[in-house]
């Protein structure tokens, strides 16, 4: 998958929410994302986690799709400036750092309002979820969550995936998992360190 410099500034800027939302993702949580853009004809596969408490956000890009050893292309780390009302976004590929500051507001990953129609399913025998349809400018769309604690099955939550895709490409989440095994995670390296003085 080939990433320009603008599609990296997308990547990250957490989801849009409006205000009467079915539900919310978890305030932290971990997992996978893959997905397909018909678009650019490329699909992708990484790991996530999203720490609200904090406001930041990493996403490791995998050099291939269908790798087992999951090595990463390059990481993206978001953090959100509350003093300068502005999010940062660090892309780490090759010992090197690019920093891009957007004048956006964090906003909590949500399944957005305005759906059309739900319904309430269950995965496997045994995880109760719901999905929700959207119909909006001709797209047809949906959003799949977890009954419980909200957790994304399938959908275009983030907006690093949201500034990419329409509400019609498929992203599914997996090996999703509440709060934060190891919070170095979300420390920059020397080289994006030394860009953030």
């Amino acid at each position: 998958m080939r990433l320009s410099s603008s599609l990296l500034v997308a990547l990250c800027v957490l989801v849009v929410a409006v205000t009467c939302n079915a539900c919310c993702l978890p305030v932290e949580w971990e997992g996978e994302a893959y997905g397909y853009d018909h678009r650019s004809n490329a699909t992708f596969h990484e790991r996530l986690a999203v720490d609200e408490h904090n406001r930041r956000i990493r996403v490791d890009v995998f050099a291939d799709v269908l790798s087992t050893d999951k090595k990463v292309k390059l990481t993206i780390y978001e953090h959100y400036d509350a003093k300068d009302k502005l999010t940062k976004i660090f892309t780490y590929s090759n010992g090197q750092c690019t920093l891009n500051k957007v004048q956006v507001p964090w906003k909590k990953a949500c399944v957005k309002d305005g759906h059309h129609h739900t319904m309430d399913y269950t995965i496997g025998g045994h995880l109760h979820a719901t999905l929700y349809f959207y119909d909006k400018e001709g797209q047809a769309g949906y959003f799949s969550v977890s009954k419980e604690g909200c957790n994304p099955i399938q959908g275009v939550f983030l907006s690093h995936h949201e500034k990419t895709f329409t509400l019609e490409d498929k992203i599914n989440y997996i090996n999703v998992r509440h709060g934060i095994a190891d919070r170095a995670i979300f420390e920059l390296p020397f080289s994006c360190q030394q860009i953030n003085k």
